[in-house]
C-alpha cells in the first residue's frame, strides 16, 4: 500500500472515530427532564421556547392541539399515532399508555434526543403535544417540523 492510500485511511478513520465519539457523548449527556408526563392534565411546560412545541401552552412558536372527533375513538387514535411514529422513524416508543405516549426520536446527522409526548385527552376530544430537544435551547424548528409531520400522518 502506497503512503497516500495510508493517510487518507488514517483520515478518514479519524473523522468517523470522531464522529461516533461525539455521538456517544451527546447520548450520554442528554438526560431525559423531569416533567414527562401528564399532571392535573397537562403536559409538562417548555424550559425553551425555541426547542419545544407545547399543544397547552400559548406561545407564537406552538402549534394547536388537534381535534380527533373525526379521526376515531380514543383507542384508533392511540393506534394512529403509534404508526405514525414508527413510519416517521428514527424513535423509540418510551412510555405507551392508553391515553398517552412518550416516544424519543434522533435527529439525522448528530443523534441529537428529542421527547415527544401525545395526551389524549378523552373529555374534550383532543391530541395534545409536546416535543422537545434535551440539549440546547434552539432546534433550527426540528421539533415544530417533526410534529407537523406526525400530525399530517395521524390524521391521514
Amino acid at each position: 500500500m502506497d503512503k497516500t492510500a495510508i493517510i487518507l485511511i488514517s483520515v478518514f478513520s479519524a473523522i468517523i472515530g470522531g464522529y461516533l465519539l461525539i455521538r456517544l457523548i451527546i447520548t450520554f449527556i442528554s438526560k431525559p427532564p423531569d416533567n414527562l408526563g401528564i399532571k392535573n392534565g397537562k403536559l409538562g411546560k417548555c424550559e425553551f421556547e425555541k426547542s419545544c412545541i407545547n399543544s397547552q401552552q400559548e406561545k407564537e412558536y406552538n402549534l394547536d392541539p388537534v381535534s380527533y372527533e373525526k379521526l376515531g375513538g380514543t383507542k384508533t387514535v392511540h393506534e394512529k399515532i403509534i404508526q405514525a411514529i414508527k413510519e416517521y422513524g428514527r424513535s423509540k416508543i418510551i412510555t405507551e399508555k392508553p391515553n398517552y405516549i412518550h416516544a424519543i426520536f434522533r435527529t439525522g446527522i448528530w443523534g441529537f434526543i428529542d421527547d415527544t409526548e401525545f395526551y389524549l385527552d378523552e373529555e374534550e376530544k383532543r391530541i395534545h403535544f409536546r416535543s422537545s430537544s434535551r440539549l440546547g435551547s434552539y432546534d433550527w424548528g426540528t421539533n415544530k417540523e417533526r410534529m407537523q409531520e406526525l400530525l399530517k400522518l395521524i390524521q391521514q
